[in-house]
């Protein structure tokens, strides 16, 4: 499994309570995860992923807001938490992972009270067999 960094560029203090998209770049048809998968028993397989840790900068101030991972509308925050973003049957291989604009890893911001600084995260991907 590759994954690209996903860098959602400089955040103003006017982005409280607001969805933060990730770039062009970023989006279909490029893939954020590339799999290449070689299992011989095409069991069913869930890819999940979990924000291991918040946004912090250079001087370990804390970001107000977190990854959520959003399908059709709907979001669901990852902080601490594994989130199944894709679940295939058996006898399929796990497909590489692109998403829309609207769709996927998106940035929420809680609050506007922001420290300038580049703040970076740690994502946990895990592709996991399941019955």
């Amino acid at each position: 499994m590759d994954v690209k960094n996903i860098d959602f560029g400089t955040i103003t203090p006017f982005s409280a309570n607001e969805i933060i998209y990730r770039p062009d770049n970023l989006n279909e048809p490029e893939n954020i995860v590339e799999i290449d998968d070689q299992r011989r028993n095409l069991d069913y397989a869930e890819v999940r992923v979990q924000q291991a840790k918040d946004f912090t900068n250079e001087q370990s101030v804390k970001l107000l807001g977190s990854l959520q991972f959003y399908e059709d509308g709907v979001g669901h925050d990852i902080l601490g938490t594994d989130q199944v973003i894709q679940a295939t049957g058996k006898g399929n291989s796990v497909p590489s992972i692109g998403w829309s604009k609207e769709n996927g890893i998106l940035l929420h911001m809680n609050d506007n009270n922001l420290t300038a600084g580049r703040y970076e995260t740690e994502l946990k991907w895990s592709i996991v067999e399941s019955v």
